[in-house]
């Protein structure tokens, strides 16, 4: 794998759709809240269905692994390489965890399995019903998985354009870029707090070219909010922002920090 979409807390996997245009309805592909970093980190590809990108996706909601083996099986017909870890969480270290499922609806609209969570909503009823998955530690997985893999050379044709070059070239380049990428989504439900805390401090989250994280402070344990109960600041995400890149500008690196 060239480049690499890491979809932590895939659902029923919607974004590997957006991120290879198959089977989802054509305004998504411009409206889908990754479309931006896909085309930026990946090209955009749309005749060459962005050939030259793995996605590999982790969901802990035991209610998607169907949705997910169809994903799977309609992308890997088409000679596309997606991946799932399913009935699997996301965390800071191996471990298991229970969590609640949804079943019930968020002013009128149905949020049916929307976002399974160990943590109670707020603003979501109907979290009665319970599952038990085991937890991976992500930054082990990321720095054993993903950032060992074995990159294969550009094609010839791209082997001397610049990143710069390359992108300008549009769909004709983009899963050819000169710089491989790795692009992280994360939608963990309350979970993000310890997670990417175990991502920075390992090192891991700093190697990644971009993250889109989706932060969940109507979430609480207990009666108190996520941050405050996990130890938090409560202005995590910015300060998370301002450490990645800090770090990279003292190591000259660049990209894509952290962001909502």
């Amino acid at each position: 794998c060239r480049h690499v979409f890491l979809d932590v807390g895939a659902n029923v996997g919607i974004n590997h759709h957006h991120l290879y245009r198959y089977s989802a309805p054509p305004h998504q592909y411009r409206h889908g809240a990754m479309q931006p970093l896909f085309d930026e980190y990946f090209g955009h590809t749309k005749a060459s269905r962005r050939g030259g990108v793995c996605s590999v996706g982790i969901e802990a909601n035991p209610h998607h692994t169907a949705a997910l083996a169809q994903v799977r099986q309609l992308h890997w017909s088409r000679g596309m390489r997606v991946y799932f870890q399913t009935e699997t969480a996301a965390g800071a270290r191996p471990s298991t965890v229970t969590f609640n499922l949804q079943n019930e609806s968020k002013l009128g609209r149905s949020v049916h399995e929307w976002g399974a969570s160990i943590y109670k909503s707020s603003v979501l009823s109907g979290e009665s019903a319970k599952a038990t998955v085991p937890v991976i530690d992500l930054a082990r997985f990321v720095r054993e998985v993903v950032l060992s893999r074995t990159i294969p050379p550009p094609p010839p044709s791209m082997a001397s354009l610049s990143l710069l070059d390359a992108k300008g070239l549009g769909e004709a380049g983009g899963t050819a870029l000169a710089t491989p990428s790795v692009v992280m989504k994360m939608d963990i439900e309350g979970s993000e707090f310890e997670t990417l805390s175990r991502l920075l401090s390992s090192g891991v989250l700093c190697s990644l070219d971009a993250a889109a994280i989706e932060w969940h402070d109507e979430r609480y344990k207990g009666t108190k909010p996520i941050w405050e109960a996990t130890g938090a600041p409560a202005d995590f995400s910015r300060l998370l922002g301002y450490a990645v890149n800090s770090s990279r500008g003292a190591g000259g690196g660049g990209g894509g920090g952290a962001g909502g």
